[in-house]
This record gives C-alpha cells, structure tokens and sequence, in this order.
C-alpha cells in the first residue's frame, strides 16, 4: 500500500510533465507559424505601400503559397500532437491503470486539446480572412490603378489637343504679326521713297531751270552758225560722193584683175593650155545614183587610170615622200593635215547660182543643174572648233530632241565657193570626218550653219557649223592648234628654199572617196592686182578634190591650209589661190575725217 501510494504521484507528475513539454513544444510551433504569418502580413503591407517592388502576380502567388504552408504546419503540428498521444512510451500496464484511474484527467486534457485546436483553427479563419481582405486589397489598388492610367491617358489625350491648338494659335499670331511688321515696312518705305521723289524732282527742276537757260544761250550760238554748219555738211557729202566713186572703180578693177586673162588681156574668153586664167574646170564629183555610185566613178576614172600618183593616207610614211625631204615635222604636218580633212557632200544646188562669173560673159559652175538634188562631193578642211555660248544646241538631232544638249561647238570648214555657193547649198551638205579607209567607223555631222562667207571671184567658202558631239571635238581641237604650229615651223625651214624646191602637197577626197594624198610642186606665182597670189601647179586632183586645201611649203601664209584648190585647166596643170582679207583703209579714214569735224562744230 504504502508502495503504491508513493509511486501515483510520481507518475502523475511525469505524465503531466510531459504534457506540459508536449503543449510548450505546441506553443513554440504555433509561435514560429504565428512569425511567419506576420512576416507574410508585413510584406504583403509593404506591396500596398508601393515599397515593395514585386508585381501583382508575384505578390499574390507568394501570398497564396506562404498561406498554404502556414495551413500544412498547423496540420502536420495537429497530426503529431494526437500521434504522441496515442503512441505513448509508458507500460502498457501503468498506461490501463493510469486510463482506469485517471479518466476524468485525460477527458480532462483531451478537452483543452480541443480547446487549444479551436483556437488554433480559429486563428488560421481569421488569418485566412485577413488574407482575403488582403487579396481584396491588393486588386483594389490594381483595379484604381488600371482607372487612373485610363484617366492619366485620357487627360494626356486632352493636353496634346490643347496644346496643340495652343501652337496653331502662336503660329497664326506670329503670322499676323509678322504681316503687320511687312505692311508697316511697306507703308514707310513709301512714305520714304515719296519723300526721296519730291526732293528728286525739287532738284530736277531746278536743273531743268539751267538747262533751259544754258539752251537758250546755246540756241542763239548754233543760230549764228547756222550757215557754217550747212556749209561743212555739203562739203561733207560732196567728199562722200568722191570716195563712194573712187571705190566702186578701185572694186571693179579688183575684179577686172581677177578674171583678166593673163594671154589675152580679155575678159570673156575661154581657157586654154597653160592659160593661168583663174577660172577652169571645177573638180567636184557629181554622182546621180548617190554615195553607191561613188567607187564607180572611181574605178572608170580617165584622169588618173589607178590613182597610182595618189598615195591612201592609211598606208603613207615616210618613204613616200622625196628622199631630200623625208623629215619627221614634215611627215608629222602631213598627218596633221589630213585628220583635218573632210569630205564634203553637197545634195542641192542653189537657185541663185550666177550664170555668168562677177563682170563677165563667162558661164558659172553648174549654173545650168539649179535646184538639182544630185549628190555632189568635194573636201574641206576643219581651221577652229569653238566652245559655244547660248543655252541649246542647235544640231538637226537636238532640233528634234525634248531635251537638246546644252554643250555644243561650233566647227569652222575651209572649202571651194564652186562647190557650197550659199546658205541653201550648206544646210544640204554633211562633213565625214576621218575616211581613211573603207572600213573607217561613219563620223558625220550634218550641217546647221550659223554663219556663212564666201568670195565668189576667188573661189572661197567659209561656214560654221554645230555639233554636241564631244567625242569629235575632243580629236580635233588638238590637231587644229598641231597642224598650224607644224606648218609654221615647217614652212620656216622652206622659207630660203622656197624657190628652189617649190613642195607642195594636197590631201583630198577623190571621187568621194576614201582620203589620198598627192605630193608635187608649183609652177608659176603671179601676183595679183589686189596683192594676192595666185599658183599653177603639177600635183595630182581629180573630182571630188575641189575644196581641198593646198599646202605650198616656203611661199605660205600664217594660218595651215589657207589656199584652197579651184579647179583644174588641164590634165597636166592645176591652179589654187591665196586668199587675202582687204584692209579697207579709205573708209577708215573718210569716218576719222567726219568725225574730227563734227567734234570741231559740236565744241
């Protein structure tokens, strides 16, 4: 008895010992999860307060798992709780006695296990409430949020509208401003220039006031010599009269000169053998059926049966040339030469061609073929290429184009007047430049004339024509300023032999046909009445040479190729002129003469 007795309270005290340590160990999990609640509170307060930088998203899944984790403690902490008691370490015998004996004690504690579990269950409702007013909480400001940006940007909408209109508003008002400004301007600038005009026309009336007094004064000065000025003004045409006289002699005697046999001393006579009478027959190729005619004539040529003294300019060097001029300048001048020769293609001939030569009874190159359409072919020779000034070209192509080109050149030819009498005869001749052989690529270029000279009684034609073709013009600029620097040089080496060796050469186009040079000398020089020379030679021409310059090396003048060929006398004599410009010195001195006297009347 007294054993048992002693032992009751021993067990008693360890069992409510170990209840004790099983609640504390409740109470320090309920206290870490009650931390964790807080932690999970403090966080998500601190999202609502805009310190926290997580998302929505985010902060809700982390509401949601924390709270979940926090419901899976309490459950496992509830699950261990019953667990141990039902899996109590006491005997199975003192567990029965202690069950029989201390039933009331374990309904006892089952009741405030119960009781603590409500409270525990009660605490995890009310923390899941706080976490659904949280949840709440946190779409609210989302939802707040989401109004105010819509609010946000439809007061931004706004602010651009107005401050839109506000720029459109500043605009127009510097606009009118700025007009106002003008017109301001403009009414004082009037207002300046009215003041300017009255001052003007102040100071011209009184310089009018001057002038009338000063015209008064003067008007009875000329009145007075009135007589003297009558007197020096018939004195001055009756001088008029005279010189007008003395130059319509001193013209026809030019031309008297020009055409006067030098056998015969007559006018209206016809040419004979070695009769160096400046007009012969003209060398010109006329071709009825056209350019395909052409190699025809050249084959059934009677002339020079096979050309043989013609040398093709493709296959010339230096060993055609006499052995005691075989010079390099004179080879290189030759060259020069014929790059510059053209060949000319005339398809009409002029209505205006004269029947008869200037004062005389002799007939006139194909003066019975007018207004013809046959192809007739000569040469020429390019002497200046010029840059042009005006806006457009004025070449056939660019006459046709939308678009003219705007550089363009003007192209000076040398020929025979026989061969382009005038205007209507140039506007139907083209220039084929660089027909040296056959098989040469076509360089044509139809004639635009912008400017014709001609002489008539020396056979001459002068005409510029146009061209945008600056492939063309770049060759032959450099070989017009080469062959005239050439031909100085040359022609001063010949310059003491002139006499002696008297060389010459032509490059032409026979029968239209490609380029062939003929090497010779002169004959005879005679010197002409108006100072100018006239030559009769033995080098080779045949039709189609007509307009081709002659080079007489020695006897020349300043400028490469200025005699040209006229015509041909007889199989074996050629003849070409030199052509002067005339210095008309009697005018000059007749308009100096007027003028010195009407300066003496007017002072």
């Amino acid at each position: 008895m007294n054993h048992n007795s002693v032992m009751w309270p021993y067990l008693e005290l360890a069992d409510v010992m170990l209840k004790l340590r099983n609640l504390e160990e409740i109470k320090e999990c309920v206290h870490n999860i009650v931390e964790r609640i807080d932690s999970i509170k403090k966080k998500g307060e601190l999202w609502i307060e805009e310190k926290e930088t997580s998302t929505f998203i985010d902060i809700k899944h982390y509401i949601t798992e924390k709270t979940l984790e926090v419901v899976q403690s309490l459950i496992s902490i509830t699950s261990s709780t019953i667990q141990k008691f039902v899996d109590s370490p006491s005997e199975q015998a003192d567990t029965d006695a202690f069950n029989v004996l201390n039933s009331s004690s374990i309904d006892l504690e089952s009741e405030k296990f119960q009781e603590t579990f409500r409270e525990l269950d009660s605490c995890v409702t009310l923390q899941r409430n706080i976490l659904k007013r949280i949840h709440q909480q946190l779409q609210d400001p989302q939802t707040l949020k989401q109004k105010v940006d819509d609010d946000s940007a439809s007061n931004l909408k706004v602010m651009e509208t107005f401050e839109g209109k506000l720029n459109e508003f500043k605009v127009q008002s510097k606009h009118k401003v700025k007009a106002a400004n003008t017109f301001r301007s403009h009414l004082q600038s009037q207002y300046e220039s009215l003041l300017k005009e009255i001052s003007d026309s102040q100071v011209m009336d009184k310089e009018q006031d001057t002038k009338i007094e000063l015209m008064a004064v003067k008007t009875g000065f000329l009145v007075k010599n009135q007589e003297d000025i009558n007197k020096y003004i018939e004195a001055i045409l009756h001088e008029q009269g005279d010189f007008s006289y003395h130059m319509e002699n001193a013209l026809h005697k030019r031309v008297s000169w020009e055409l006067l046999c030098k056998e015969t001393g007559n006018l209206s006579v016809k040419c004979f053998k070695d009769c160096p009478h400046i007009i012969g027959h003209h060398e010109q190729q006329i071709s009825e059926g056209g350019e395909a005619d052409l190699y025809i004539h050249l084959e059934s040529c009677k002339k020079n049966p096979g050309h043989t003294k013609f040398v093709p300019i493709d296959t010339f060097t230096l060993e055609h040339l006499p052995e005691i001029h075989r010079y390099i300048d004179l080879y290189a001048l030759i060259r020069s030469a014929a790059d510059l020769t053209v060949r000319v293609s005339v398809t009409m001939t002029s209505p205006d061609r004269p029947e008869f030569w200037p004062n005389t009874n002799i007939p006139y190159f194909l003066y019975h073929v007018r207004e013809s359409e046959s192809l007739r072919t000569g040469s020429g020779r390019v002497s200046r290429v010029v840059k042009g000034k005006e806006e457009m070209c004025q070449c056939t192509q660019c006459k046709l184009s939308a678009s003219p080109n705007k550089d363009w050149w003007t192209i000076t030819v040398w020929t025979a007047a026989s061969l382009v009498f005038d205007e209507t005869e140039a506007n139907h001749t083209s220039l084929r430049f660089f027909y040296d052989k056959t098989d040469n690529p076509e360089i044509t270029v139809t004639v635009v004339v912008r400017e014709l000279l001609k002489d008539v009684s020396v056979d001459y034609c002068v005409f510029d024509c146009v061209t945008c073709d600056k492939t063309l013009v770049d060759k032959l600029e450099p070989l017009v300023q080469k062959c005239d620097d050439l031909y100085l040089k040359v022609n001063e080496k010949y310059k003491k032999t002139k006499d002696i060796h008297q060389l010459m050469f032509i490059v032409s186009h026979p029968h239209g046909c490609t380029k062939r040079l003929s090497i010779g000398r002169w004959q005879k020089k005679y010197l002409m009445g108006n100072r100018s020379k006239k030559y009769t030679y033995f080098t080779c021409t045949c039709p189609g040479s007509s307009g081709a310059s002659v080079y007489c090396l020695g006897p020349g003048s300043a400028t490469c190729g200025s005699r040209a060929t006229c015509g041909s006398l007889d199989v074996k004599l050629r003849l070409f002129r030199s052509i002067r410009k005339y210095y008309l010195f009697y005018r000059n001195f007749f308009s100096q003469k007027v003028l010195n006297r009407l300066t003496r009347i007017r002072n």
